[in-house]
């Protein structure tokens, strides 16, 4: 397995950033086309798609936890029983990040 210095990955993950940042599309779409496109391959991406995209993912993490409890208050106040329903929201919720993780199995392919 090659080792990455730290401080090239970050100019390496800004790079290709920049690259993925030209396209219109969406990140994942972006991705894939760039990857059939072979701007961009998938040995650049192994090891670092997680600073390329991390800060997303980790608002969407949050805003996700933040989703959920708000769901749980309302649920809660209602005094209903709300673990169905609250994992049904969880798991509609969930399913956004689905896309994102079929790219990451893919690339890891």
């Amino acid at each position: 397995m090659r080792c990455i210095n730290p401080y090239k990955a970050d100019i390496e993950a800004r790079r290709i950033r920049q690259v993925i940042d030209t396209y219109s599309l969406d990140m994942t779409s972006s991705i894939f086309s760039l990857l059939e496109r072979r701007v961009l391959s998938t040995e650049e991406l192994l090891g670092i798609e997680h600073k390329v995209d991390g800060f997303k993912r980790h608002s969407e993490r949050r805003r996700h936890s933040s989703h959920l409890l708000d769901h749980q208050d309302e649920l809660k106040d209602k005094k209903e029983d709300y673990a169905t329903r609250l994992a049904a929201v969880a798991a509609n919720s969930s399913s956004k990040s689905v896309e994102l993780a079929r790219l990451r199995a893919a690339l890891a392919a």
